[in-house]
């Protein structure tokens, strides 16, 4: 298993800023560093930004048969990577890390006038964090984001998508584990959390609690039809356009 068998999937909304800048310099390191993968992007420009339709997007755009789903502010050791490829012969899926540095503005702004070769883990910067989540970074055969249909179209705003991805994963597919390595958190202004939608997003959450385990139950969830808003409706109706186009 090569790095040419890997789609990074990366989901993306500008802000003419800081996000911006960082996802420059990230995609500039994977194609420096590791040139032999696929780079495809997932915008989704409406509001409020869907990762979840973002990420779908960029998987419909991919060639290869292994999925690195990647946030825009996420860097790692890139060494790594052969062991976590190597990790997919035994476990069904990867969450590539255990712990996460989030760099401060000024780290992060240090950081972006190194050359994207850098080694990363000879350097401090930012503070150090347990994770328990499976947000960020994930390592997916495509087959297996397949079975489940990618991420749920229904959670919007912040907040849910990743543990129902997770949860949906492993009970329809068979258990992740979590790699024993460090990512570093680029620095950006914090997203706007609207609170009715993250209580949507909590509930719809709290139904895979509920199916967690349960393979029919989580079929019926994880294939169920998300409902549609005028912001979904135009994105769907602009991939139409743009495939037309092709």
């Amino acid at each position: 298993m090569k790095f040419k068998d890997i789609s990074i999937l990366i989901p993306f909304k500008s802000d003419y800023g800081q996000r911006d800048k960082n996802w420059s310099w990230v995609r500039q390191r994977y194609e420096k560093l590791i040139p032999e993968a696929e780079i495809c992007l997932g915008n989704y420009p409406y509001e409020p930004f869907s990762r979840s339709r973002a990420i779908n997007q960029a998987a419909r755009l991919a060639t290869r048969d292994i999925f690195l789903i990647a946030d825009t502010d996420i860097i790692f050791d890139l060494n790594d990577l052969t062991r976590w490829l190597e990790l997919l012969f035994q476990y069904t899926w990867v969450i590539p890390f255990s712990k996460r540095y989030n760099l401060t503005p000024d780290k992060t702004n240090w950081l972006l006038q190194q050359d994207y070769g850098i080694d990363i883990k000879n350097v401090s910067l930012g503070s150090l964090e347990i994770i328990e989540c499976p947000g960020s970074l994930n390592l997916v055969p495509r087959r297996y984001f397949e079975v489940i249909g990618g991420f749920d179209t229904r959670f919007e705003g912040w907040g849910g998508e990743d543990n129902a991805f997770k949860m949906a994963m492993d009970t329809l597919c068979g258990p992740s584990i979590n790699a024993d390595n460090v990512v570093w958190h680029l620095w950006h202004p914090p997203a706007n959390i609207n609170s009715n939608q993250y209580q949507l997003n909590y509930s719809l959450y709290e139904k895979y609690c509920q199916a967690s385990g349960n393979r029919t139950a989580m079929l019926k969830l994880a294939k169920n039809s998300p409902p549609k808003s005028s912001s979904a409706q135009k994105y769907r109706r602009s991939t139409r356009i743009s495939r037309k186009g092709k």
